[in-house]
């Protein structure tokens, strides 16, 4: 009971990093799933906070282009053009998993001389897929950690759909770490 009241209290408190003025990194990538992770990417990806962006755990048959479509709300349409057009955008069609997520993410940063990541993901899933990343990458790999919340923290506290959510990234997180302390 107390390491999930931890592992809520850390969702709810790991802070979203102020990119403004950090240092540029190497590659965004965002791992598919909750709502607003693939946007935050295209972002942040335009904003120049990196040079390239890795979509993992895209579904087969899907293209960019219905990504940028599915996922811009917020974007107007020249920015969608632009990301339309983007040199660096790469879809990992394999990964089906938060493993899987590390693992390909993996093989593309050795692939393309990578050394700093910008981790995108939902902030009930950062803590587990923080910990997969950085056990499956090299050390020399700088990752920020960039959670996102699609609604303010108290909001997210009086939803029951958030306590279910986190209860089960818990117990994923309990998993993944048992079983990677063991390797």
């Amino acid at each position: 009971m107390i390491g999930s009241i931890a592992y809520v209290i850390s969702i709810l408190v790991w802070p979203t990093p102020n990119l403004d003025n950090a240092q540029k990194k190497h590659a965004i990538i965002a791992l598919t799933g909750e709502q607003g992770r693939i946007e935050r990417a295209f972002t942040l990806l335009l904003d120049k906070k990196a040079e390239k962006l890795l979509i993992s755990g895209v579904l087969h048959n899907v293209e960019l282009r219905e990504i940028i479509t599915n996922n811009s709300e917020l974007l107007s349409r020249r920015q969608k053009q632009k990301l339309q057009n983007h040199c660096c955008i790469t879809l990992d069609y394999i990964a089906d998993t938060t493993e899987a997520n590390a693992i390909e993410s993996e093989k593309w940063i050795n692939k393309n001389d990578v050394n700093s990541i910008i981790l995108v993901t939902s902030a009930p899933h950062m803590p587990r897929s923080y910990l997969q990343f950085s056990k499956i990458l090299d050390n020399t790999i700088s990752i920020t950690p960039y959670p996102v919340r699609t609604k303010r923290r108290l909001d997210l506290v009086m939803e029951a759909k958030f306590w279910s959510y986190a209860a089960r990234e818990y117990i994923k997180f309990l998993g993944s770490w048992i079983r990677l302390e063991k390797q």
